[in-house]
C-alpha cells in the first residue's frame, strides 16, 4: 500500500494529506485515524478472545508496532 507515493514511513500529515485529497475534512480524517488507532490498540484482547496462535500473533503485533503513526 502506499500513501502519498510512500510505502514505508508513511506519518499522520501523510494520511491526513491523502484524506483531504479524498475530499474529506480534517476532522473526518482525525475521526477515522482515532478509530484505526482504537482497534490496533485492542488487537491484544481480540486475539486472545479468538484464539490466535502465539507465533500469529506475535507476526502481527510486529507488522503493527512497525506501522505504527503516531501524531
Amino acid at each position: 500500500m502506499t500513501i502519498n507515493n510512500k510505502s514505508d514511513h508513511i506519518l499522520y500529515e501523510d494520511l491526513i494529506t491523502a484524506g483531504l485529497n479524498m475530499g474529506l475534512k480534517k476532522k473526518k480524517c482525525d475521526e477515522i485515524i482515532d478509530r484505526v488507532v482504537s482497534a490496533v490498540d485492542n488487537f491484544e484482547q481480540f486475539a486472545e478472545e479468538t484464539g490466535i496462535r502465539e507465533k500469529t500473533y506475535a507476526a502481527i503485533k510486529k507488522v503493527l508496532n512497525e506501522n505504527r503513526v503516531n501524531r
